[in-house]
């Protein structure tokens, strides 16, 4: 903390305050409450026109390699739920036996597995539905796209957890749990889910260009001399 009262003017924090607050992740936030600024988060602005939904489901797991379960329980799901359609999508590390392996699993022709999408916020625009990890950048594009979601958190990363319940607790996504990962059960908290009607409060989301504009005000009052 000696480092930031010395050296560091600002501390931008990329959240909304009225989501999760820096103290709930951080226990010396105290000691530098004075150099927080909260921007939002940081995500591409909402479209200017929505899409129509169609019945597609949007499974992912991130950019990581921690999602596999997620993945399997979604694609054996899938033949419970033959009106929509899962794009299930393993990530651009994911390797090509265990893109097969997945494969594998897939009993229904509603199920197409990817490795990555270049048009992933598009996708979630027309989906009816997404199930991802807990991951900021994922959870962040399914709330700019108003998508109703399913969130399943890694137990590596406590932060998912909190995320989620945090997400949860405005009705933004609805947390799965391990036991929720069987087939019936999955199935039916994905119907539940879809047929939630979507909050219509907001999370702050223009992060990138909050903090362009700080730093920009900051650098014009000459506040950034040593």
């Amino acid at each position: 903390m000696k480092l930031v009262r010395e050296h560091i003017h600002t501390v931008f924090v990329r959240g909304d305050p009225n989501t999760v607050r820096f103290e709930e992740t951080f226990s010396l936030t105290e000691e530098i409450e004075d150099r927080l600024v909260y921007v939002g988060y940081v995500s591409p602005p909402p479209p200017a026109s929505w899409p129509e939904r169609r019945n597609r489901i949007v499974v992912s797991q991130g950019g990581g390699e921690i999602g596999k379960t997620l993945l399997r329980a979604a694609i054996k799901t899938a033949p419970l739920l033959p009106d929509y359609h899962f794009l299930v999508v393993t990530s651009s590390r994911a390797a090509v036996a265990e893109i097969a392996e997945l494969q594998a699993l897939v009993s229904s022709p509603n199920v197409q597995v990817v490795s990555f999408l270049n048009d992933f916020q598009e996708n979630l625009q027309s989906a009816a539905l997404s199930i991802s990890l807990g991951g900021d950048n994922t959870l962040m594009d399914v709330i700019s796209t108003r998508t109703p979601a399913l969130a399943y958190p890694y137990a590596g990363n406590s932060e998912q957890g909190l995320r989620i319940e945090k997400l949860a607790g405005k009705r933004f996504v609805l947390p799965l749990m391990e036991t929720d990962l069987a087939p019936e059960r999955l199935s039916t908290k994905i119907r539940e889910t879809i047929n939630q009607t979507y909050p219509s409060q907001a999370i702050t989301i223009s992060g990138a260009a909050e903090i362009s504009r700080r730093i920009s005000a900051i650098l014009e009052g000459g506040l950034c001399e040593d």
